[in-house]
């Protein structure tokens, strides 16, 4: 996923999501950083508010 202009997103940011395989643990993307960087931001994007 590529981000550019949503909320605090000023410069292309890009993330790579796991994709599950059938193992324990796959799939499995873990989001981290410090307050205010941006993480909520990056799930809102992600998830339609109407689903």
């Amino acid at each position: 996923m590529e981000v550019l202009g949503f909320r605090g997103f000023k410069t292309l940011g890009t993330i790579g999501f796991s994709v599950p395989n059938g193992e324990i643990g796959s799939g499995l993307t873990v989001i981290t950083g410090p307050n205010n960087a941006g993480k909520s931001s990056i799930l809102e994007f992600e998830v339609p508010s109407n689903s």
